[in-house]
């Protein structure tokens, strides 16, 4: 393993290991070492999930636990998400949530806020800073031409 700390960057989320590097085919010799290895070990007992395993590219999308890496190398929510969550605000604004949808949206914009902090801007400018970080703070809202909306739950 020792050879490979220099070209290889491992990352690990709960269960799920993550191998990146700037070098082309190196990651599949990793992964024939590192099947070597895991069949080698005794204890704790280990197992390669090979519907799991994925080789992909900067040329490629690339998903990892359900964010996207975009080919500069930043993390994105990614296009669906985006547009849901958006879909989801303007529901709002037109009063068409429920208390427990508000609650979702809610939750959806402060992860959002942890993950692209400039979506979430872009969505102040598009909807006002006013309405979106009212659903933060269940507050009160504005709409555009300064009209004061519900207290939201």
């Amino acid at each position: 393993w020792t050879a490979w700390n220099d070209s290889v960057l491992y990352t690990r989320y709960a269960d799920d290991l993550f191998f990146s590097t700037d070098t082309p085919n190196l990651l599949s010799q990793l992964l024939a070492d590192l099947r070597r290895d895991v069949a080698m070990r005794i204890s704790p007992r280990l197992r390669i999930n090979e519907d799991k395993t994925v080789f992909t590219s900067r040329k490629r999308r690339r998903v990892v636990t359900g964010l996207v890496l975009t080919s500069t190398g930043e993390v994105s929510l990614g296009r669906k998400q985006k547009r849901f969550i958006r879909s989801l605000l303007h529901r709002h604004l037109l009063h068409a949530l429920d208390d427990k949808q508000v609650a979702y949206l809610r939750g959806f914009i402060a992860y959002a806020r942890s993950v692209d902090p400039q979506y979430v801007r872009s969505l102040e400018r598009k909807f006002g800073p006013d309405n979106v970080q009212a659903i933060q703070a269940k507050g009160e809202g504005r709409s555009r031409d300064g009209r004061r909306l519900s207290r939201l739950p």
